[in-house]
């Protein structure tokens, strides 16, 4: 923990995860803090969650739709 930190679980395909990692050899502060692999029963619950708030889309989080965007693109 740090404190007066926030942040987010991003939930990303590895290659996107790879170019943010890759990313942060430039000179800019770090956006990827840790990473953790996410197995099928906790990714059920995150898409879970994502239907509950977020219900517009799909079971997916905004940030995922923006990175497979990108990713596509």
């Amino acid at each position: 923990m740090r404190p007066c930190f926030t942040s987010v679980p991003v939930i990303c395909p590895e290659s996107v995860s790879s170019r943010l990692n890759l990313a942060e050899c430039e000179d800019r502060l770090p956006r990827v803090f840790g990473e953790h692999v996410v197995g099928a029963v906790e990714l059920r619950g995150w898409r879970w969650v994502a239907k509950q708030v977020y219900p517009q889309f799909g079971g997916q989080f905004p940030w995922e739709l923006e990175a497979r965007a990108v990713h596509h693109a």
